[in-house]
């Protein structure tokens, strides 16, 4: 069957990295956003206004860890896209599922952290709640992917 010049195809590598860098957007600015959230609330609301003690720093860590790991996935994502040695590879398919794994751990332990700790916050935890959902779903495309290939 011919397919027509026309036609847009979308590869999984390209679902991909579009999910991944939405993720890794949302992740940047909600650890970016303390000061952002300082100029519309005197007290101030980011990730990074929390107390420094167990939980607020947990919550910090966990954060930057997730973020981390979903940049790492990009990586090898973008990778495997130029790279057509990468692109036959299973083992780098196989690490970034794990990355992403991280990821959504991380993520998902810092918001429920967050959510049982803090009741006060602004957009940077929308952005975190953003970011996990994306996690998660790219996790899901690499687990369709992972078990399809």
């Amino acid at each position: 069957q011919q397919v027509s010049p026309s036609m847009a195809t979308i590869s999984f590598h390209q679902i991909c990295i579009t999910v991944l860098s939405l993720g890794l957007a949302c992740g940047i600015i909600a650890c970016a956003s303390s000061s952002w959230q300082m100029s519309w609330n005197a007290r101030g609301s980011g990730l990074f206004d929390l107390p420094n003690n167990s939980e607020g720093n947990s919550v910090k860590a966990l954060t930057i860890i997730g973020v981390a790991f979903l940049a790492f996935g990009l990586l090898l994502e973008i990778l495997m896209i130029v790279s057509n040695t990468f692109k036959l590879s299973k083992a780098v398919n196989l690490l970034c599922l794990v990355c992403c794994i991280i990821a959504v751990a991380g993520l998902l332990i810092g918001l429920i952290v967050y959510a049982a700790k803090f009741s006060y916050g602004g957009y940077s935890v929308w952005l975190l709640t953003a970011s996990t959902v994306f996690a998660i779903e790219a996790l899901f495309f690499y687990i369709i992917q992972w078990r399809c290939a």
